[in-house]
């Protein structure tokens, strides 16, 4: 019978415990809190999501897209979607100097030839452009920010070709809030490594010269080359069995080919 209240006794000391120390932890809690609301105590907050940074995100998008374009029209003479064009090693290569009728020299086909180029470019990476900042929105959407202009507004892109680079400029008003943070960029700019630029101007001078002496002598630019500072050139010619002809220009510094086609001062068979 003793025993039997000892352990009656033992149970009601551990729950007594139990109870003082669950009411010493709600206290503690308690405590914490109110010392924080009056600034005694600081309780760090969780991390919020990294901001993305609109600058590096577009400009990536847009190098990215820019370079993808010139490595689709390179090979196939400056264009991305050829229509006079002759097929050469697997490429549509858009002739630039074209006669269909025998003995006379070609046309010029694009006297505008480096605008082209910048043309084309920007028509074609503008899509693509377009999607990164309706991606962009979507993230900084997704972490509660409000993006400005809903929708965005008009997107105006630019591209200079120079000597080793094509230098891109995109225009567009872009803001996100949240809170007290707030980000406003109205000009995106990057650039592509390329000798697009380079191989344009030599196609220009075989295009020239082809319209004025139906031919291009490759032996005689590594002279024209020295002239024009250009060591990093290399042209060489393939002739078709009638007469077409097609040049590739090749830049050492970045391995880049550029093809072109020209039919000019044909000679018919037996000529």
């Amino acid at each position: 019978m003793l025993s039997f209240k000892c352990k009656r006794g033992e149970r009601h000391a551990q729950a007594t415990m139990f109870i003082i120390i669950a009411v010493v932890i709600v206290g503690a809690i308690v405590m914490i809190f109110l010392l924080a609301n009056a600034g005694y105590i600081k309780i760090p907050k969780p991390p919020r999501q990294t901001l993305p940074a609109a600058q590096e995100y577009i400009g990536k998008c847009a190098h990215d897209a820019a370079q993808d374009v010139i490595d689709t029209m390179l090979p196939q003479g400056g264009y991305f979607t050829p229509t006079n064009y002759r097929l050469y090693n697997g490429d549509k290569v858009q002739y630039l100097v074209y006669n269909y009728q025998d003995y006379y020299p070609g046309t010029n086909q694009e006297p505008m030839y480096l605008e082209h180029i910048e043309r084309e470019i920007i028509e074609k990476m503008t899509p693509r452009v377009n999607e990164c900042f309706l991606e962009l929105k979507t993230e900084y959407e997704a972490m509660k920010y409000n993006v400005q202009p809903e929708p965005l507004g008009e997107m105006k892109i630019s591209l200079v070709l120079k000597p080793g680079k094509v230098d891109i400029k995109i225009n567009r008003f872009f803001q996100v809030n949240r809170d007290l943070e707030s980000i406003k960029v109205e000009e995106f700019e990057t650039f592509v490594i390329s000798g697009v630029y380079d191989l344009a101007r030599a196609a220009v001078e075989i295009i020239n010269q082809e319209f004025e002496y139906c031919n291009f002598e490759t032996g005689g630019f590594t002279l024209l080359s020295n002239l024009y500072s250009r060591h990093n050139l290399v042209v060489s010619k393939y002739e078709f069995a009638d007469g077409a002809r097609i040049y590739t220009i090749v830049d050492k510094n970045t391995n880049e080919v550029l093809n072109i086609a020209v039919r000019s001062c044909i000679l018919p068979p037996g000529a």
